[in-house]
């Protein structure tokens, strides 16, 4: 699936945690080279484990922001 977390006045990233998997083992995208200015975070991820994955949008420059999330087919 393709997952585009993106803002126009933030800095935002996003990270896909497996069933089971640590948070420090989890997938984390940041900075994908577009967006407004190029700072978006947007991958395609394959689920490697069934069950459900945890998605969490964060900030990386630590100031609140509004986001636009979208996570479709690829």
């Amino acid at each position: 699936m393709l997952i585009h977390a993106g803002s126009a006045v933030g800095d935002i990233g996003f990270s896909v945690q497996a069933p089971g998997q640590s948070v420090t083992d989890a997938t984390y995208v940041d900075d994908s080279g577009v967006g407004l200015f190029d700072i978006d975070a947007r991958e395609i991820f394959t689920a490697g484990t069934a069950g459900v994955h945890r998605l969490t949008v964060y900030s990386a420059d630590g100031m609140a922001t509004a986001y636009r999330l979208r996570v479709t087919e690829a």
